[in-house]
């Protein structure tokens, strides 16, 4: 941090500031500073990378050279040695002794059980007394087969793919052994790091970042909360027949150690493998939209970790229709209420340009005056494109040029504003970036039709709150007619839009037909 930070100060002093040459240092500065940041992080694993993940995703936060540098931390993090893994399991899945045939697990409700047992052997927290563990246990005890080579190595965490002995294939997801004693101290170093860098520079408040990590931390090395939040999230969503979440094995999953169904597919953003497998890429854009505006809006509990690793595409084996497998359920934002209404009627006013509530909403939400930057921020869009209407003009890569300019001109207001807003609305912030970087991969950035489906998910979620809140069969009758009938508009709007967009087909169609006539 001192060297980043002398770099920016001696580097950029002699250069008057806002010349072409000074850009162009300024560029260099930055791309330095970020390699070094991302060698930082992988030097000291666990927490620093987690944080250095968040970083990459804050495309409306930091400068190009940073996201882009730092993105790579969500593929390439360092992994743990076998022997490490091995070590891992046999402190945690050691079987007892021979004489007692106990089978202690921390089933889908956090309490514990046992199965088949001469006697109770199990410690209060589910596991096996420590006493009683084979301690020259060996991978081949418990799988049949076992791949050393993991297949993808998180911050946390790396995964590996397995056999049990009876038949079952199954991925195998072992924590970094020394995360969890490590990443108290990681915190610390983290929250100095950050008031060295305030003391330098005053204008930036980074803390929020370090009471995140501190939150969400503990929940995220707890693999036991994420198996649960895997089935809460599988039951939510299972009206969705294109989604798929691994199953967990709660009989050999511990707290550092979770076992789940395997299930292979092509990341999300690749866009090569779903061509390659004939699968749609603009009905795996719309199912993705529809998934996490239902979580956000209708449900209020949300997986904040969507990059490309943590979403696969597939085509199921039964069916051959098109599947998102979400995994890495370990980060969930619950959202309060009032929240998650007020949530509703700001999208809801973005989307039909309803400027006055556009602010009212912004300012409950805890923008203040920064209300513009706010919106700015939260749609990716400009604010003459916010005043114009989200849905009506298309994303440009003039005006993404002119959002990541103004990011940095506005950096010092950003990190004030990250402060003034519920911590709720950071891991949203975060959510956002990932799917629209997703989005932006894919080509499919910002249609109308994405805008439309929010729509209906935040009327379904107003209509619900507003029947919870009466008792008169009447008002919840016409709550009813005006939920239908605002779904119906959108229906209505949606099919313009598809006629609009199917005239203008054929009339490029007959224009290059009468350009190109056929040869006789």
């Amino acid at each position: 941090t001192a060297v980043i930070s002398y770099d920016y100060l001696t580097s950029l002093r002699s250069v008057p500031y806002g010349s072409e040459e000074y850009l162009q240092l300024r560029s260099k500065v930055h791309l330095r500073s970020a390699r070094r940041l991302c060698e930082l992080c992988c030097a000291n694993r666990g927490t620093f990378i987690k944080v250095g993940q968040h970083l990459g995703a804050l495309d409306y936060l930091l400068p190009e050279e940073y996201t882009r540098t730092l993105k790579v931390l969500h593929s390439q993090a360092p992994q743990s040695s076998m022997q490490e893994v091995r070590q891992v399991i046999r402190e945690d899945l050691g079987k007892e002794l021979p004489g007692t045939r106990a089978q202690c697990f921390d089933g889908p409700s956090g309490q514990s059980g046992y199965e088949n047992a001469e006697e109770n052997h199990c410690a209060s927290d589910g596991k096996m007394h420590p006493s009683l563990f084979h301690t020259n246990l060996q991978i081949h005890d418990l799988f049949m087969s076992f791949d050393d080579t993991p297949l993808g190595a998180a911050s946390l965490a790396q995964v590996h793919k397995a056999v049990l002995h009876d038949g079952r294939t199954v991925a195998v997801k072992v924590q970094h052994p020394k995360v969890q004693a490590q990443s108290s101290k990681d915190i610390l170093l983290m929250e100095v790091l950050v008031l060295a860098v305030k003391q330098l520079f005053p204008e930036f408040e980074f803390m929020w970042l370090v009471d995140e990590a501190k939150k969400n931390l503990p929940l995220e090395l707890d693999f036991l909360n994420e198996g649960r939040n895997a089935e809460k999230v599988a039951q939510m969503l299972k009206h969705f027949d294109f989604l798929k979440v691994p199953q967990i094995y709660w009989e050999l999953s511990t707290k550092r150690v979770l076992l789940m169904e395997f299930v292979d597919g092509g990341q999300v953003n690749d866009r090569d493998y779903m061509e390659r497998n004939k699968i749609d890429v603009n009905e795996i854009s719309r199912h993705l939209g529809k998934m996490y505006s239902e979580m956000i809006f209708v449900n209020g509990f949300v997986h904040c970790d969507p990059h490309p690793g943590n979403v696969l595409v597939r085509k199921c084996p039964g069916t051959g229709k098109a599947e998102i497998v979400l995994l890495d359920h370990g980060l969930y934002q619950v959202l309060t209420e009032e929240f998650r209404l007020d949530y509703c009627h700001l999208w809801q006013s973005l989307i039909w340009t309803d400027m006055k509530n556009v602010k009212k909403y912004s300012q409950r939400l805890g923008a203040g005056d920064l209300y513009p930057l706010f919106t700015c921020m939260l749609t990716a869009r400009s604010w003459d494109s916010v005043n114009r209407g989200i849905g009506q003009t298309p994303v440009t890569a003039t005006e993404d040029s002119e959002i990541r300019n103004n990011a940095a001109n506005y950096l010092p207001q950003i990190s004030h504003l990250l402060n003034l807003v519920p911590r709720q609305m950071l891991l949203i912030f975060k959510t956002n970036d990932l799917l629209r970087g997703i989005e932006a991969a894919l080509g499919t950035r910002a249609s109308a039709s994405s805008f439309l489906n929010m729509s209906r998910c935040c009327i379904k979620a107003l209509a619900a709150h507003k029947k919870k809140n009466t008792h008169s069969f009447f008002r919840r009758t016409q709550i009813s007619f005006s939920e239908a009938f605002n779904l119906w508009q959108i229906n209505l709007h949606e099919l313009v839009l598809r006629v609009k967009g199917l005239r203008l087909a054929s009339w490029v169609l007959a224009l290059l037909c009468w350009l190109l006539p056929a040869p006789h």
